[in-house]
């Protein structure tokens, strides 16, 4: 009997060859070439000398980002019912047949992570996270739309709450983060690690102080430098997706 691992391994092969490759495969589910490798590959861990094996959590998490049912990652391939076609084909894949190389028609992927970004008082939030779910566009609705196809995952999506930046920023807003950007770079909205919270908050210089402030008029600004032992830019907001439903009437 197959374990666990190698079944899984089996399913993932089948889901990179969809995606067309590795490069592709890894930009879709936000994990880094090196650890999907390691994981078809079973590389050794560095810590146990054991082989990588994927986490239960991170199946799960593959399931739902590719539109398989819950398990399918854990389904040995020869169970699965021979009535339909596209499994009737699926193959084993070695892993020497996996693409490295980069396609420029792939879509693009903006990853939302399992925080949120508190325009108010602040959410606790660690400072690494999941993705829980993506958003995938085609590269030119993308590049229109958000100004970027997202090739090296560098725009994250988090989810706002409070109203401290309202109207601009309203709660449960989808913002699109450019989290490769640690340094203030010009007035604009930004994403901060603050007091082991992350919060939404405008920075830009009043005379010659840095000042952090809400654009509801109802929250006060404060100086960067009265800022608490820790703070930092996390990234900058480019864009703001709105998730607010408008209700005419009852069901």
């Amino acid at each position: 009997m197959e374990t666990i691992n190698k079944i899984r391994i089996a399913r993932l092969n089948i889901l990179i060859e969809e995606a067309g490759g590795l490069t592709r495969f890894a930009e879709k589910i936000g994990k880094h070439q090196s650890q999907v490798s390691q994981w078809v590959n079973e590389s050794p861990d560095s810590a146990t000398g054991k082989p990588r094996a994927m986490s239960s959590r991170s199946a799960r998490d593959i399931e739902e980002i590719c539109r398989k049912p819950r398990g399918w990652m854990d389904q040995p391939i020869e169970h699965i019912h021979k009535s339909s076609a596209i499994y009737d084909q699926e193959p084993v894949i070695s892993s020497k047949r996996i693409s490295f190389e980069e396609d420029t028609n792939a879509s693009a992927f903006f990853h939302i992570l399992d925080v949120k970004a508190a325009c108010g008082e602040g959410h606790f939030n660690n400072d690494y996270h999941e993705i829980v779910r993506s958003i995938e566009m085609e590269p030119n609705e993308a590049q229109h739309l958000i100004g970027s196809m997202n090739r090296n995952n560098k725009i994250q999506i988090v989810i706002a709450s409070k109203d401290s930046m309202a109207p601009t920023i309203q709660p449960d807003d989808l913002l699109f983060v450019d989290m490769s950007i640690k340094d203030y770079a010009g007035e604009a909205i930004y994403i901060l690690l603050h007091g082991g919270e992350l919060i939404c908050k405008r920075l830009s210089i009043v005379g010659k102080t840095l000042m952090v402030s809400s654009d509801n008029k109802f929250y006060q600004s404060w100086p960067w430098d009265d800022r608490m032992e820790g703070t930092r830019i996390i990234g900058r907001v480019i864009r703001a997706l709105p998730m607010t439903f408008k209700k005419f009437g009852s069901v």
